[in-house]
């Protein structure tokens, strides 16, 4: 048992409920645009907070899925549309994160505008988690393998800190720490 929050990555409502009985605080869903509703019930019965992320098909698929008018109106209008669903289940605003799900159903150019227009998610006025680390667009960027891309992963979570996002994925939680540490001391000075 810990006292830091625990969250569960799932597209499936039963073990989002399972979760939470098990001491889960946070239900991140997966589904994006295939929302499941059920998912929405179970955050509100059991009053976790939840993560809703914008995403497009399955990991098989999603690479075919990135046909967008504007992929950051898009995704924004969508997350939108989910935070004002939770709301009416009676979810609070700061228990709903919303997720813009960089690389799922997006091509490198897509994560990159929606990290240059992060301000447009922000503004909805809901907590933004970012989940950059590694991704297969700053492999595209810097042309590195997975294993290499923790600077290129502390570039993206800066910017999107500065612009306004509330939590960060990582997988190099140290090293990000600092950059965070030392942003924050340039952002109080």
């Amino acid at each position: 048992q810990t006292s830091a929050p625990t969250s569960i990555d799932t597209r499936k409502p039963r073990v989002a409920e399972l979760s939470v009985e098990t001491g889960a605080t946070i239900i991140n869903d997966t589904l994006g645009e295939a929302t499941d509703r059920a998912m929405d019930h179970v955050a509100a019965s059991t009053g976790a907070a939840i993560v809703v992320m914008h995403s497009r098909g399955t990991p098989a698929t999603m690479r075919e899925l990135t046909d967008y008018d504007d992929v950051v109106t898009d995704v924004r209008d969508f997350l939108r549309l989910r935070a004002e669903q939770l709301n009416e289940l009676g979810i609070a605003r700061d228990a709903i994160c919303l997720d813009p799900g960089y690389g799922f159903a997006k091509d490198p150019q897509q994560s990159l505008a929606l990290l240059r227009r992060l301000d447009e998610i922000v503004e909805l006025g809901y907590p933004v988690v970012v989940g950059t680390s590694r991704k297969s667009f700053i492999g595209a960027v810097l042309d590195l393998p997975e294993d290499q891309r923790m600077e290129g992963t502390a570039a993206t979570v800066a910017w999107a800190i500065s612009r306004g996002a509330h939590i960060v994925r990582v997988h190099d939680v140290e090293p990000i720490v600092r950059t965070l540490r030392m942003l924050e001391a340039i952002m109080d000075s």
